[in-house]
């Protein structure tokens, strides 16, 4: 073969499958040898060989070729291969003998791969650019470099040591100094100092600097005084009236005037200075008014005596007498501090006046300013005013006041003084709430009690207890149940007549009675079927089936021909061109296939391929992307099944995208004759979706004009499509999403060779999102409805969503979580099976719930019913499924693998347990069942596990499904109730 330099580029960078589990990866550019390929992962060099780190190498011999690691590379780790031959002549060309072609045409071959992989080299080194003068890139001496940053003479250029890199670090710990320092502002104030007057005068500073150091530490009180100057030389102009006060007789006096008690009374004298003048023009309105003041004052006094005899404060028990020591007068009250309760005297004893305690009695203060007269709000104490009109008891500087005459309180929220307070008066302010009665159940009638009621001591009942009779029943307990617990392994049973109970061995309990479809014998797994019968339970599920060809590599797709009754799988084949083959597969209801041999379907480089199943035609449309490293254009071709082989028309070609990148587009039948492909690619800036209408016609099929799926936005779906199709409204449903994992839904209506879309609906919300993963929809022709099995990206579970398709919309229900045990689950797929009217989905589950699992749901409006799940771990099989109606069998076809598949019977029988007795067909029999003990095994080893596999009919040892522990050779504990 030819090498073309231009189309040769030695290296190739890949991101590994976020599962962990990618262990191939292709080398597209031609190698000779294993040992010319350099492998990395995560910067890491590899090296070739059988250890769990180690990879092999196929291809090469002047050809491309695949490294296969022995393990799966970690997830989303980056994995890169290079080419590095090592330059030597491999061959001597003898003078005048003739030349081997082939041995010169790989010599060139090889040396044309040595000057790419020297391109390659030199492309990532240091380099001058064509346009630059001559200069030199040698390095300067190694003594001369140590510890030295490289830099560029300023003049021409050439390779010079600069600076200590111990320097470089310096200036880096100081960077945000040295950018303080950069500033216009720091550069400007430094030109300014520079100056020889300041320089000058910074020395002079500098040569008292002691003295500054003094200053500064009085900085505070040279502040204070600065602060004061003003004040000072007023000072300084009354030296001779300071000199006054200095004599011995003004210090005493002075002495006198400081003490807080007349400073208080000063400033208390102050603050009323403006009025004092008013106060002597007023001074005979106020000798006027004396007498009705000692009037009100008498009046109050009586009030004030009169309340104290009645409300008598806050004792610590019941008082004998008033606070006058006179006797108690009917209706006194008081607070008993001890019991934090209000009491009246009832003119004999002291009773509770009310339950509500200390809340019966507010108190409030508040300081007056000058002439105040409403007080409101909250108080001295933060507490906020707030009484009962007429409840409630006022008094000014401890005088008691007046209700009308003296303040009005007629809001409940605020008091009205007929006359202003004076500064700093106190208002007091006491309210009564109103006594509500204790809340109590009344012995005498009965009621309810609203809470728990906890009792010290026994209660006795007379007639009944929620209409039992409890005392009868207390007689029948102690009668007919036995007055100890049994001992270990032991269960309680009701004897024959039903009159007592006793306790016995497990055996006689953990049992059912079934009647039987089809012999049963003693100790058989049994399993219960639809219509509520038993059968001996049968294997549910095949071992991994694989027809074994080297030609399906990779990539597989798959669907169901109907009328054939056949497979039809889609498959990359080997490196060595990237082929795409068709396998057709014939399952059987035994849970075997027989496989034919694969054929080519494109025989060009080709990355993938979808096959699409047609029941209008008979024919099976494949869609292909290709070519495998250019990934930029769509082909297609229709294709009939004939026996285990497969024919096909002429290949049609889609669209071309320079730019585009198609990766996993979603191809479905869409109705007689109609295929509808959605695939992402390049467009007006962005890479978004496109659809396209294919149409069969005779043996041939070709493509309509892409429609642009949603151009709203703009945005990136990337690459996560779905579609299905829904038969009963004649409508296509797409799903996508956008890179924020933002997912949408829209109906499309085909018209000929296009298609149209309604508004697009959003999946998503704050507590839902599609997983960031291809969508695999089906539908339910039961209930007509889409069903659309993912992962909730927001929790992780997996999760099934119901769609109605209504004109050109579609409504979708509420996510429901299918199993709540997993909490990480990945790679879900769905497919309808028509003879139980259930939806089956396979998925993956890595924590939680660890597993790959085949679960049943079943539509029920615009919800699902959660069913049983089958285990397909042992075959660690999970990828697309279809139905096969003629056998009644659900095919799983295995992801990543080339071809490979399980077949799982969703009807087999639910295992309920272990026969304890031979049944016949028709016959009613026991069954052990979880918590019980069959006795009909033999050869166990006691203590051990045992459990059944869906691949099996018996019980095996070990953990894998476990249904119980051994306790003889034929004894068994059943802990599990199903599988």
């Amino acid at each position: 073969m030819t090498i073309d330099i231009s189309d040769n580029d030695p290296r190739i960078s890949y991101t590994a499958n976020a599962n962990g589990a990618q262990t191939a990866f292709a080398v597209p550019f031609e190698f000779f040898d294993n040992s010319d390929l350099k492998v990395y992962v995560a910067g890491v060099l590899k090296s070739e060989g059988t250890g769990s780190a180690n990879y092999g190498v196929s291809g090469g011999a002047g050809s491309t070729g695949t490294v296969t690691f022995v393990s799966g590379v970690t997830a989303s780790a980056t994995v890169v291969i290079t080419r590095s031959i090592t330059i030597e002549r491999v061959t001597d060309f003898t003078a005048g003998a003739d030349i081997n072609r082939a041995a010169l045409n790989t010599q060139l071959d090889t040396l044309t791969a040595i000057a790419a992989d020297l391109k390659d080299t030199a492309g990532r080194a240091l380099q001058l650019t064509d346009f630059d003068a001559a200069a030199s890139l040698v390095l300067p001496a190694v003594d001369d470099r140590k510890g030295k940053v490289l830099a560029f003479h300023a003049t021409t250029g050439a390779v010079e040591a600069g600076p200590s890199t111990s320097a470089v670090q310096t200036v880096a710990n100081n960077a945000a100094a040295v950018n303080l320092i950069g500033t216009a502002d720091a550069i400007s104030d430094i030109n300014d100092l520079a100056t020889t007057t300041n320089i000058n005068n910074i020395s002079s500073v500098a040569g008292i600097a002691s003295n500054i150091s003094t200053v500064a530490g009085i900085a505070s009180n040279v502040t204070s005084v600065a602060g004061d100057a003003t004040d000072i030389g007023a000072v300084a102009g009354k030296a001779t009236e300071i000199g006054r006060l200095g004599t011995v007789d003004a210090v005493a006096d002075l002495a006198l005037l400081g003490t807080s008690t007349v400073v208080s009374n000063i400033a208390t004298v102050a603050g009323v200075a403006s009025t004092m003048s008013a106060a002597a023009s007023n001074a005979s309105a106020a000798a006027a008014s004396a007498t009705a003041a000692a009037n009100s004052a008498a009046a109050a006094a009586t009030a004030l005596d009169s309340f104290d005899d009645r409300y008598l404060g806050a004792k610590s028990s019941e008082p004998s007498v008033d606070n006058d020591g006179n006797a108690l007068v009917s209706g006194a009250l008081y607070f008993n501090s001890t019991s934090n309760g209000m009491k009246v005297y009832d003119g004999g004893s002291w009773i509770n006046a009310s339950s509500a305690g200390a809340v019966s009695l507010l108190d409030y203060e508040y300081t007056a300013t000058a002439g105040q007269t409403t007080f409101s709000g909250s108080d001295n104490n933060s507490a906020t005013l707030a009484y009962a009109v007429g409840n409630l008891i006022v008094s000014l500087n401890g005088i008691i006041l007046d209700n009308g005459s003296d303040y009005t309180a007629t809001s409940g929220t605020s008091i009205v003084l007929a006359s202003g307070a004076a500064l700093n008066d106190h208002l007091a302010v006491v309210a009564f709430k109103s006594f509500t009665v204790a809340d109590a159940v009344a012995a005498s009638t009965g009621g309810t009690f609203a809470g728990n009621v906890a009792v010290t001591g026994n209660i006795s009942v007379t007639g009944t207890e929620d209409g039992r009779d409890v005392a009868a029943d207390g007689t029948k307990l102690d009668t007919n149940i036995p007055s100890s617990l049994g001992s270990a392994g032991q269960v309680l049973t009701v004897n024959p007549a039903g009159n007592a109970g006793s306790w016995v061995a497990a055996s006689g309990g953990g049992e059912q009675e079934f009647t039987a479809t089809g012999a049963i014998t003693a100790g058989q797994p049994v399993g219960i079927n639809p219509n509520g019968t038993i059968s001996a339970r049968s294997a549910n599920q095949s071992s991994l089936l694989s027809g074994g060809s080297s030609n399906t590599s990779t990539k597989p797709r798959m669907d169901y021909d109907t009328n054939a009754n056949k497979l039809v799988i889609c498959t990359q084949g080997p490196p060595s061109g990237y082929s795409s083959y068709v396998e057709i597969v014939d399952p059987a209801a035994d849970l075997t296939a027989t496989f034919g041999t694969p054929v080519v379907s494109r025989s060009a480089n080709t990355d993938s391929a979808y096959p699409a199943f047609d029941p209008a035609t008979g024919r099976t449309n494949i869609l292909f992307v290709a070519a495998r490293s250019n990934t930029q254009q769509l082909f297609a071709v229709s294709g009939i099944v004939s026996g285990t082989s497969m024919t096909f028309g002429s290949e049609a070609t889609g669209t071309y995208q320079n730019n585009g990148d198609i990766t996993n587009p979603a191809f479905i039948n869409a109705g007689s004759n109609k295929s509808v492909a959605v695939a992402r690619q390049y467009q007006s800036g962005n890479y978004q979706s496109h659809v396209y209408v294919l149409t069969t016609s005779g043996t041939s099929i070709s493509f309509g004009s892409p429609v642009l799926l949603d151009s709203s936005g703009g945005f990136d779906t990337a690459h996560r499509h779905g579609a299905v199709y829904d038969s009963n409204a004649n409508k296509v449903v797409i799903f996508y999403q956008e890179p924020n994992q933002a997912s949408y839904a829209k109906v499309g209506t085909i018209s000929g060779t296009s298609i149209s879309f309604g508004s697009r609906v959003t999946l998503s919300s704050s507590t839902f999102r599609t997983a960031n993963e291809q969508y695999y929809p089906c539908f339910d022709t039961n209930s007509n409805k889409v069903v659309l099995a993912t992962t909730n990206s927001i929790t992780n579970k997996p999760s099934v969503i119901v769609g109605t398709v209504s004109g050109t919309s579609i409504s979708f229900g509420t996510p429901v979580v299918i199993n709540d045990a997993a909490a990480d689950a990945s790679l879900m797929y769905a497919a309808f099976d028509s003879s139980t009217n259930t939806v089956l989905i396979s998925y993956y589950v890595s924590s939680g719930d660890p597993g790959y699992w085949l679960q049943k749901v079943k539509v029920n409006g615009t919800s699902v019913d959660v069913g049983d799940k089958i285990s397909l771990s042992s075959n660690s099989v999970v990828g697309p499924v279809r139905y096969a109606d003629d056998i009644d069998r659900m095919l799983v076809l295995k992801t990543y693998s080339g071809g490979s598949l399980a077949i799982t019977n969703p009807s087999a029988p639910v295992y309920v347990g272990l026969a304890k007795e031979n049944i016949s067909n028709g016959a009613t029999g026991k069954v052990t069942v979880a918590g019980g003990i069959n006795e009909s095994q033999s050869s166990l080893v006691a203590g051990f596990p045992y459990g059944l596999s869906p691949t099996s009919s018996t019980i095996s040892v070990g953990p894998s499904n476990k249904i119980g522990t051994a306790l003889s050779a034929t004894k068994i504990y059943l802990s599990e109730g199903s599988i």
